[in-house]
């Protein structure tokens, strides 16, 4: 099969750390589906940009939406947790405990932690 793009030598153009996060504590994991384009004499380029929060030690972090910030995100932070405390128990219909049902009888867990708002 012929490829038919005419791809760049010197790709790749941008890497993760030359993109900079959209809130602080944040790390560009990764760019994906970039695209050029042209309008009014300009060239622009348009990317998705995968990020994640800084992980430390005994600390999980997730970014959540909050209207009340200047970008509408913020870093929701659960500290002392170890990590055998997370974790969801399936129950299946004859009762056993495979982790791959989720019903009534289930359970969500999260261990003793502080959830830093």
């Amino acid at each position: 099969m012929t490829d038919l793009a005419k791809r760049f030598a010197c790709n790749p153009i941008l890497l993760p750390n030359e993109v900079k996060p959209s809130i602080d504590g944040l790390v560009v994991e990764c760019i994906l589906n970039p695209g050029a384009f042209s309008f009014q004499g300009k060239t622009w380029l348009l990317l998705r940009v995968a990020e994640r929060p800084q992980q430390w030690e005994q600390t999980i972090r997730t970014v959540v939406l909050d209207p009340g910030t200047a970008a509408g995100l913020r870093i929701l932070e659960l500290r002392d947790l170890v990590p055998r405390h997370i974790g969801h128990v399936g129950v299946s219909t004859a009762g056993v405990g495979d982790g791959n049902h989720a019903h009534t009888t289930g359970n969500s867990v999260i261990g003793a932690g502080k959830a830093v708002f």
